[in-house]
């Protein structure tokens, strides 16, 4: 049985994307990278509701974070169907019409990134029979695929990734040199590929944070915004240091062409023009909307009436868009305050078009009403991962418990599943004054005391549900099985 060792604090001290010299192995690393590999599979909660304790119809596609094996669970909590791999997961896991599955990997990675807590490396499309369809490492010097991977209707793969910047330029675009690390910082992106052949893939679409910063710092410096007014790029200090252990979901809505990122620990959702070319997409110019890569819009849900709760995003599930706008979108959020238990809410968020002579810009109303709330047990205090189930429930996952439990729009618990595949040893430490946070493992075990309590669990990465039949409804329209070639 695997072994880690584990301080826990608040989110608000994490600082992934601005620090780093932090190893990996330290549990509060390994677990808050899972908060946004959630499903999006959203049910309409006007349908009624299933009896207490009737099965439900589908499956759930479970990924255990330290196992190689990806799981099609049943409802009768027996595995329906598993898919081997040589590698361990590090993020979300998707099934395709064709019974295949997409999933990232953690492989071999730079050096920077060995130095983070950052898992991934590389993307496997596996067969129903176990046949390895496509194994491809993306994983360079200053960049790395990282938490979420989904297939575009065209077949194409798109895939969240982690770039890295020296500390040369984190501080012409601007940065504070007191607070910049010597290494740099780490800023999320995205990266489109076609496969080709078994290992191969070319790059087709490429979007980063990074060109579209800003900073308040210094006027003589590039993208400078005092006032903080500029809705189309993201403040670089405010940003890359308040996204802590997290990195996006995506999702895709075609009707539009545009890519949702959900943010989780920072809160935030970022709208993004798909139907640009690679260099227009480094620009605020071109595109379907004529704004290039810079956010169509940027939005962060209210906090409601309690100022001193952490909020945290878990998914974010597009609509069908209309003509000239951005799809509406389903949102899971939840707050939580210290000594106040969480508190999770389902609601929807409608966009704007509020476009002037500057820049095609979106705003963002969220719905006055929530579709549904609930306030969890310790089991699930803090859901990492979301996924629709049938007519009107949804699958909460506590990822750092491996728990999967099947609640309605009451609250009310009706399934439960806990995780037996890649089972660690958990010690939760809480940290005193003057102890630091994500040591190396020989530093933390230093760290002790007679308070800390160890658990034996069984990690999930990422949990998705699929109605029953999807894969014989959508077979005939899935894209070609294997990776093209040329």
């Amino acid at each position: 049985m695997h072994q880690y060792h584990s301080s826990f604090r608040s989110s608000r001290d994490h600082q992934v994307f601005g620090t780093v010299g932090i190893p990996a192995l330290c549990v509060v690393i390994l677990f808050a990278s899972i908060a946004f590999c959630s499903g999006s599979l959203w049910a309409d909660e006007r349908q009624p509701l299933q009896p207490a304790g009737q099965a439900f119809d589908g499956d759930l596609l479970v990924t255990p974070m330290m196992d190689k094996e990806t799981v099609l669970l049943g409802a009768n909590k027996t595995e329906q169907h598993v898919w081997p791999s040589q590698y361990f997961a590090a993020g979300a896991a998707r099934l395709l019409p064709d019974g295949s599955i997409l999933r990232i990997a953690n492989s071999e990675i730079a050096k920077p990134f060995a130095k983070t807590s950052f898992h991934g490396g590389r993307v496997q499309r596996i067969a129903w029979d176990g046949t390895v369809l496509w194994d491809f490492w993306n994983a360079a010097t200053y960049h790395m695929v990282c938490g979420d991977v989904i297939q575009l209707p065209n077949g194409n793969i798109l895939m969240s990734v982690v770039e890295y910047k020296e500390r040369a330029d984190c501080l012409n675009l601007g940065c504070d040199p007191r607070t910049l690390s010597d290494l740099g910082l780490f800023s999320p992106g995205l990266m489109e590929f076609q496969p080709n052949g078994p290992k191969g893939g070319r790059l087709v679409w490429r979007w980063s944070l990074w060109d579209h910063l800003s900073q308040s710092r210094n006027s003589t410096f590039p993208n400078y915004d005092a006032a903080g007014t500029d809705k189309t790029r993201a403040n670089v200090e405010a940003t890359l240091r308040g996204m802590g252990f997290s990195l996006p979901e995506i999702s895709y809505e075609a009707g539009s062409n545009v890519v949702i990122i959900t943010v989780p620990r920072l809160g935030e959702i970022w709208a993004l023009d798909h139907s640009t070319s690679i260099d227009e997409a480094k620009t605020s110019h071109g595109g379907k909307f004529g704004s290039g890569g810079a956010f169509l819009a940027r939005w962060r849900p209210s906090m409601g009436t309690d100022d001193k709760a952490r909020l945290h995003l878990v998914s974010a599930e597009p609509r069908t868009s209309v003509a000239g706008n951005l799809p509406s979108l389903r949102i899971l959020k939840y707050s939580k305050r210290d000594g106040a238990g969480v508190n999770t809410v389902l609601t929807s968020v409608a966009f704007r078009n509020v476009t002037d002579a500057a820049a095609t810009v979106f705003d963002a109303q969220e719905s006055a009403q929530a579709s549904w709330s609930y306030t969890p047990d310790s089991v699930l205090d803090s859901p990492s991962a979301s996924t629709a189930g049938p007519e009107g429930f949804w699958f909460m996952t506590s990822g750092r418990q491996g728990k999967i439990r099947m609640v309605d729009s009451a609250g009310k618990a009706r399934w439960e599943y806990t995780n037996q595949r890649g089972k660690i040893l958990l010690t939760t430490h809480t940290l005193r004054a003057g102890e630091k946070c994500c040591l190396p493992a020989n530093e933390l075990n230093k760290q002790t005391s007679p308070d800390d309590v160890k658990t034996e669990a069984a990690p999930v990465a990422s949990t998705r549900y699929y109605p029953a039949g999807f894969l014989e409804r959508n077979a005939a329209q899935a894209p070609a099985v294997g990776p093209q070639s040329e």
